[in-house]
C-alpha cells in the first residue's frame, strides 16, 4: 500500500512540475523578443507578399500583456511614382491577437482597428493599375499560390479616404466573422478566391456578403455574390468589370427586397431580376421586371405591383405596369427622361368606390359603384400636372350609383400634395336619392349643387368631425333630414374650410317632432356656425331666426356661446311642442319674438307674446300679451294681460321645474255672467265680481311627459291665498245681496271664509282643506234672521215667487265633511233649530 501510495505522489508531482514548466514556458515565449519580432515580421511580409507593394511604417509598439500591437504611419507602395501619394496609407492600426498554439507558435489576428485609411488607385491607359504583383517565390508560374488565409473575429476602419482621378470619397467599414482565401496565379497575374463576411457595416449600411471573385490583368469577374440585409437578398451572377482604366461592367442580378428596409414608410417585398451593363453614368444600360407584394405607402396598403423596365443614363422606360391596390387596378406606361422629366398614361380600373371612400371616412357607404377612366401626367420629380376623367358606374349589387369625375392638376404629387392646384370641371355623381354636383378648385373655391330626397345618403360625405359631433352624445336627441337642396360655395383650404350657401330641408326631425320645411342661408367654419333668413315651419306655422353660436373643432358643446334672435306669428299654441300649457285647454294663436343668449348649455332668453282669439277652460278672451323670460333649463317667468271684453286680468307667473307654476292674478271688476266658469253653474245669474289670488300649483301629465299632449293634466294646489267678492246679485231677476270669499294658506291647510247677505240673512261660513292625499274638507254655514219668502224665491221659478202669501224667518247650520276630490263619498247635513211662518197681510191665508 505505501508502494502504491508513493506512486500516486510523484505522477501528483511531476504533472504539476510539467504544468508549471508550460506555464513558464508560456510567459517566456509572450515576453519574449520573439513574439514581437514574430508579429512585425509576420504582418510586413504578409502585406508585401500579398500586395507585391514595399511596407513602410514609422512605429510599432507591442503589449504581450493584452496582446496588443499598434502601428503608427503604416504604408504600402505600390507601382506609382515617387512623388505620388501610397497606395495605401493608415494613420494608426491597432491589432488585438489570439495565440492559437504556444507549442508550435502560431498567432491570429482576433480584431483590426485602422484609424483614417487612404487609398490611392491609378489607373493606367493600358490597363494596368499601381497595384504591383504579389511577392511569391515558386517555380512553377503556371500554379496557384495562396497568398492570404485571412481570419479575423473583428474590424473597424473609420474616417477613410479613397481617391481615384483625384476624386475623393468618404468611407468607413465595420465587420465581424470576416474570412477570406486569395490565391494568386503568376503565369496568368491572376488573383482569385473567396471571401466572406458574417457582417459588414460600409457607410452606415449593414449586410451580410458571400462572393466566389477573380481578379486578372484588365478584368474583375464576380463568379457569384450574394449580399444579405435583415430582410433583404441580393445575388449577383457572372458579373464582370472590364478595363480599369475604362471600366465596363456587365452581369445578372436577382433581388429580394423588403421595401421599408430602404424607404421610409414603405411596407411589402418586391422581386426584381434582369441585366445590366455600365460603363458611366453618361452610358449605362439596366432592364428587368420588378414584382411586388404586400407593398405599401403611407395610406395605401396591400398593393401588388408589376412591369417591365428599361433604364439608361437619358430615359428609363416602363411598360406593361399594373397595380392592384383597393380592390382596382392602375394600368399604364411612362417614362422619366434626363431624370428629371417623366410622363405617363393609363387607365384606372374597377375601383370599387366603398373601398377608395374609406380612405376619407370609417362610416360605410349605403350604396356601391365602380370607379374607372384614363389619366394622363406628366412633369418633374418637384412637379407634376395632368388630368383625368374617371367615370362612376352602378355594380350588381346595392343601390345604384352613376357620375362623373374630370379632374386637371398641377401639383407637387411626390412631396407636398397640398401645395398643389386642384380643378374640378361639371363633375357629379347620382346617388339612389340624391344628385351633387360640383366645379371649382379644391382648397380655394368649389360650387357645390346638391338636390335630394334623401339627405341622410349624404352623412358619409360630410366632414369627419362634424359626423363626430353629430354622434358625440348618444343620449341628446338626434336630428334626421328628409329631402334637401343646397345652393353654395367651399371655401378655403379642405383642412379648414368655410361652407356657406342657401339651403332647404323637409320633413326635418329633432327628437319626436317634425318640421315640414327648414330653409335659410348659413356659413360654418370650424370655429362658428352662422345663419340668416332662416325659417322653420312646423304644423303650418313659420318661425324665422337668425344668430350665431360657437363651434371648437367643428362641434358643439355646452360651453359653445350662442347669440340668436327668433319670431313667429299666427301659431296654434296647443301644437307648439314643449310649452307648458301644450295639452291644457286653452286654444288660440300665439305671435311673438325674442331674443336667445348665453351658452348651448345654459341658454338665457326673453321676449314678447301675444296668445290672441281662443279659450282657456272654455272662457272666450281677446288676447293675452306680456312679456316671457328663459331664466334657465329649470326656470321661466312671464308677466302679462288677459283681455277679454271689458275683463282685465294683471298675471304674474314663474314655471320652475319640475313643473311647478307660482302665479298672482288681479282682475277688475267684471260682469259675472261674462264668466264662463260661473254662467256654466248659474246661466240666469247677474251682478259684478272682482278677485285677486296668488299660489303655487303644481301641473303634471299621468303618466308621460309634458310634451305628450294625448295624456291627462293634474293639477294639485300647493297653496292659496285669494279675496274674492260680488256684488249686487241677481239670479233670475231675484236680488241675492252681495257675498265675499277669503282663503289663506298655512302650513299645508287652505282655511276659507265666506260672508253673504243673500235672503235679506246673515250667511257665514268656515271650511278647512287639507292639501295633500284627497283634500280632506271640514266647513260649516251659519244662517240667521234668513226670510222664508226670500229663500223660497231663491228656490221657485220668477213667476211662482211672485204667487207667494207667507213670511217667516228661519236660522241654522249647515255642515259638510268628506274629500274634496271624492265628491260622491261627501257628507252635508242641515240643522234649523228655529223657524217661524206667518201668512202675508190682505192674503188669503190672513183670513
Amino acid at each position: 500500500m505505501k508502494h502504491h501510495h508513493k506512486r500516486r505522489l510523484f505522477i501528483a508531482a511531476a504533472m504539476t512540475v510539467a504544468l508549471l514548466v508550460v506555464v513558464l514556458a508560456g510567459l517566456l515565449v509572450l515576453r519574449s523578443k520573439w513574439l514581437r519580432e514574430k508579429v512585425l515580421t509576420t504582418l510586413i511580409t504578409q502585406a508585401e507578399r500579398t500586395t507585391g507593394g514595399a511596407v513602410r511604417l514609422k512605429a510599432f509598439r507591442f503589449d504581450w500583456r493584452t496582446l496588443t500591437a499598434e502601428v503608427d504611419g503604416f504604408e504600402i507602395r505600390g507601382t506609382e511614382p515617387a512623388n505620388e501619394a501610397p497606395l495605401l496609407a493608415i494613420e494608426k492600426i491597432r491589432v488585438g491577437l489570439t495565440i492559437i498554439s504556444l507549442v508550435s507558435r502560431e498567432i491570429r489576428v482576433a480584431t483590426i482597428e485602422g484609424v483614417r485609411p487612404k487609398v490611392h488607385l491609378i489607373l493606367l491607359a493600358d490597363g494596368k493599375t499601381n497595384i504591383p504583383e504579389p511577392k511569391i517565390r515558386t517555380r512553377n508560374k503556371s500554379a496557384a499560390q495562396t497568398i492570404l488565409d485571412l481570419k479575423i473575429g473583428k474590424f473597424d476602419l473609420h474616417d477613410g479616404e479613397f481617391l481615384l482621378a483625384n476624386v475623393v470619397t468618404p468611407w468607413e467599414a465595420r465587420g465581424e466573422k470576416l474570412e477570406t482565401q486569395l490565391a494568386y496565379e503568376p503565369g496568368r497575374a491572376r488573383y482569385s478566391g473567396t471571401v466572406s463576411l458574417g457582417q459588414l457595416r460600409v457607410n452606415r449600411f449593414e449586410l451580410a456578403l458571400t462572393a466566389s471573385v477573380a481578379m486578372e490583368l484588365d478584368r474583375l469577374v464576380i463568379v457569384a455574390a450574394t449580399l444579405k440585409t435583415a430582410g433583404s437578398e441580393v445575388n449577383l451572377r457572372n458579373t464582370m468589370m472590364h478595363h480599369f482604366a475604362a471600366p465596363e461592367w456587365s452581369g445578372q442580378y436577382e433581388a429580394n427586397v423588403a421595401l421599408k428596409e430602404f424607404l421610409k414608410g414603405a411596407q411589402g417585398v418586391a422581386l426584381a431580376s434582369g441585366s445590366g451593363r455600365f460603363v458611366s453614368v453618361k452610358d449605362y444600360q439596366v432592364t428587368g421586371n420588378v414584382t411586388g407584394s404586400g407593398v405599401g405607402f403611407e395610406m395605401f396598403r396591400n398593393m401588388v405591383i408589376a412591369g417591365d423596365f428599361d433604364a439608361g443614363p437619358e430615359k428609363v422606360v416602363v411598360k406593361r405596369a399594373r397595380v392592384h391596390l383597393l380592390g382596382g387596378e392602375v394600368v399604364g406606361s411612362g417614362e422619366l427622361t434626363g431624370y428629371e422629366r417623366f410622363r405617363a398614361s393609363g387607365r384606372l380600373e374597377h375601383f370599387n368606390l366603398a373601398q377608395v371612400a374609406a380612405l376619407r371616412t370609417k362610416q360605410k357607404l349605403p350604396y356601391d359603384g365602380m370607379l374607372a377612366g384614363p389619366f394622363q401626367i406628366e412633369g418633374t420629380l418637384r412637379a407634376q400636372k395632368g388630368q383625368a376623367q374617371l367615370v362612376v358606374s352602378p355594380v350588381k349589387a346595392g343601390a345604384a350609383v352613376r357620375g362623373e369625375v374630370a379632374l386637371k392638376f398641377d401639383a407637387p404629387l411626390f412631396s407636398n400634395p397640398a401645395a398643389g392646384r386642384f380643378e374640378l370641371g361639371h363633375s357629379w355623381i347620382d346617388l339612389p336619392h340624391s344628385r351633387v354636383e360640383v366645379t371649382g378648385t379644391l382648397g380655394e373655391r368649389l360650387e357645390v349643387k346638391v338636390d335630394s330626397t334623401d339627405a341622410g345618403e349624404l352623412l358619409p360625405f360630410l366632414i369627419d368631425a362634424v359626423k363626430d359631433a353629430a354622434k358625440k352624445d348618444k343620449a341628446k336627441p338626434d336630428v334626421a333630414w328628409g329631402g334637401m337642396t343646397f345652393r353654395g360655395t367651399v371655401n378655403g383650404a379642405l383642412e379648414h374650410p368655410v361652407v356657406a350657401g342657401a339651403v332647404t330641408g323637409t320633413n326635418v326631425r329633432y327628437q319626436q317632432y317634425t318640421f315640414e320645411t327648414v330653409a335659410g342661408d348659413f356659413s360654418i367654419r370650424e370655429n362658428e356656425l352662422s345663419v340668416s333668413k332662416s325659417q322653420a315651419v312646423y304644423q303650418g306655422v313659420p318661425a324665422r331666426a337668425s344668430g350665431s353660436v360657437a363651434l371648437e373643432g367643428w362641434r358643439i358643446s355646452d360651453k359653445s356661446a350662442l347669440a340668436a334672435t327668433v319670431e313667429w306669428s299666427n301659431a296654434d299654441v296647443s301644437k307648439l311642442p314643449g310649452l307648458p300649457v301644450t295639452g291644457l285647454p286653452v286654444t288660440g294663436t300665439l305671435s311673438g319674438a325674442g331674443q336667445v343668449l348665453g351658452t348651448v348649455g345654459e341658454p338665457r332668453g326673453q321676449g314678447d307674446i301675444t296668445l290672441t282669439k281662443g279659450l282657456i277652460y272654455g272662457q272666450p278672451y281677446d288676447s293675452v300679451a306680456g312679456k316671457v323670460a328663459y331664466v334657465n333649463k329649470n326656470a321661466q317667468t312671464f308677466t302679462g294681460l288677459f283681455v277679454s271684453g271689458v275683463k282685465r286680468v294683471n298675471i304674474s307667473a314663474r314655471f320652475d321645474q319640475p313643473e311647478t307654476l307660482e302665479f298672482n292674478l288681479t282682475s277688475n271688476t267684471m260682469p259675472l255672467n261674462e264668466i264662463n266658469l260661473v254662467r256654466e253653474r248659474q246661466p240666469d245669474i247677474h251682478g259684478f265680481g272682482k278677485f285677486h289670488a296668488d299660489g303655487v300649483v303644481r301641473i303634471r301629465q299621468v303618466g308621460s311627459s309634458r310634451a305628450d299632449a294625448t295624456k291627462e293634466w293634474q293639477v294639485d294646489v300647493a297653496s292659496l291665498n285669494a279675496d274674492a267678492s260680488a256684488n249686487a246679485l241677481e239670479l233670475g231677476g231675484r236680488n241675492l245681496g252681495d257675498a265675499r270669499l277669503i282663503a289663506t294658506t298655512k302650513s299645508g291647510v287652505l282655511t276659507a271664509r265666506f260672508d253673504s247677505n243673500a235672503a235679506k240673512a246673515s250667511i257665514r261660513g268656515e271650511a278647512t282643506v287639507g292639501l295633500s292625499g284627497d283634500y280632506p274638507v271640514d266647513g260649516k254655514v251659519k244662517f240667521t234672521n234668513a226670510g222664508l219668502n226670500a229663500l223660497a224665491a231663491l228656490i221657485l221659478k220668477e213667476n211662482d215667487a211672485a204667487s207667494l202669501n207667507f213670511e217667516g224667518t228661519a236660522e241654522g247650520e249647515v255642515a259638510v265633511n268628506g274629500m274634496l276630490k271624492k265628491p260622491a263619498e261627501m257628507t252635508a247635513r242641515l240643522d234649523i233649530p228655529s223657524i217661524e211662518v206667518h201668512p202675508l197681510p190682505g192674503s188669503d191665508l190672513a183670513h
